[in-house]
């Protein structure tokens, strides 16, 4: 979804970004959609298990019921859902760096010298006395 480039109201959201752009929770926008007080899904994916809309008839819809409380625009929603994706992949990067120096550490926890890489203590004869 992300390498696509979709026109700001054909922009698919999912029940997140909806809570996003309308400034709900995303437990509010699940039970719209449960409750069927949302528009029918423009599509779905995983078999099914997650709905899709597109940003302009989550707009036109908000707009329509007064749940539109930011007010957003398709533009708007645009520019906000851009600045929630870029921060995403931030934080996915900084995951993916931190998930490799985990794996660096575990491994240098396996070596010979002992865990964590430290070496076993072993106290001196004054000590053992």
């Amino acid at each position: 979804m992300d390498n696509t480039e979709y026109s700001f109201e054909d922009m698919p959201l999912g029940v997140n970004e909806i809570a996003e752009v309308l400034g709900v929770k995303p437990a509010t926008v699940t039970q719209w959609q449960r409750r069927f007080l949302l528009p029918k899904p423009d599509a779905s994916i995983n078999k099914g298990r997650t709905k899709l809309w597109k940003c302009k008839t989550v707009i036109d819809w908000a707009n329509a019921t007064g749940r539109n409380l930011k007010e957003n625009s398709y533009e708007t929603a645009k520019d906000l859902l851009t600045e929630i994706r870029e921060k995403r992949k931030k934080i996915q990067a900084e995951t993916d760096y931190w998930t490799t120096k985990l794996g660096e550490w575990q491994d240098a926890s396996t070596t010979s010298t002992g865990h964590w890489g430290w070496q076993e203590y072993k106290p001196t004869r004054e000590e053992e006395e």
